[in-house]
């Protein structure tokens, strides 16, 4: 059963099953709610890691879950109304399956292939979001989810064959991470001994995260950061009430956020 708690405490982080309703959904449900955000690597939030403690993307269902993300992409009415269904018909499959775990249901307590399985849920979430949208919108939603990414993004292959990255990039971009890991573990030892607070992880780690930004940017050449500006598109202004809305959902929060 510790293992199960394990890998659902481990689904969670990854943000599998943080697909958020529309902040108008929300509002709905509970009442109202004041504003999100999102802590995840070059900026905020929580989602998918890639190499590292710290290191998360966010989704692009949870980037639709904004109201300064909906407002970029023009969504019409019927499309909100598409994908809060979509929404909570797939946040309904993942609860069940979570469900099902902690009743020691499925899994053998195979940890890997479990949280395979929600990241193809998580997949799949998307995959359906995208298709409420039209062309255009898909696009721009790309784009904006690579801001949200910051310089995290160049950890994507699609991302790395687009700029060309050479091998020596690659290795580089790995020792990189592998030495953000090593410096996070350390505040988590640190934390563990009594040396700091839990407070003091969160200012510290995402000292760390900026950072490895930082070298990030070193990595690439001025002709790959020019292409990467141009891949990301007109620049994408976060309201700072969704930024909250997404910090609460991601904390088991009310979420929310300022209506349209």
């Amino acid at each position: 059963m510790k293992k199960i708690n394990l890998i659902i405490a481990s689904a969670a982080l990854l943000g599998l099953l943080a697909l958020p309703m529309t902040a108008e959904a929300q509002n709905r449900q509970q009442g109202g709610g004041a504003g999100g955000g999102q802590r995840q690597g070059g900026g905020g939030g929580f989602g998918q890691q890639r190499g590292g403690i710290g290191m998360m993307s966010v989704t692009k269902s949870m980037l639709l879950g904004r109201n300064d993300v909906q407002k970029d992409l023009k969504i019409t009415a019927e499309q909100k109304a598409a994908l809060e269904k979509a929404q909570a018909d797939q946040r309904a499959k993942m609860q069940a399956r979570m469900e099902e775990l902690r009743n020691g249901g499925g899994g053998g307590g195979d940890f890997t292939a479990i949280r395979e399985e929600f990241e193809k849920m998580s997949k799949e979430a998307d995959e359906a979001a995208m298709k409420v949208l039209t062309k255009e919108q898909q696009t721009r939603l790309g784009q904006i989810q690579m801001q949200f990414d910051g310089m995290r993004v160049i950890l994507k292959p699609e991302i790395q064959k687009e700029l060309g990255m050479k091998a020596d990039q690659k290795k580089r971009l790995d020792e990189l991470q592998e030495q953000q890991q090593a410096a996070n573990a350390t505040i988590m030892q640190r934390a563990r001994d009594g040396e700091i607070s839990r407070e003091e992880m969160g200012p510290l780690m995402e000292q760390n995260n900026k950072a490895l930004d930082a070298e990030f940017e070193k990595v690439l050449t001025d002709d790959q950061k020019a292409k990467l500006k141009e891949m990301q598109g007109a620049k994408f202004t976060r309201d700072p009430k969704d930024d909250e809305a997404m910090r609460n959902f991601g904390r088991g929060g009310r979420g929310g956020g300022g209506g349209n």
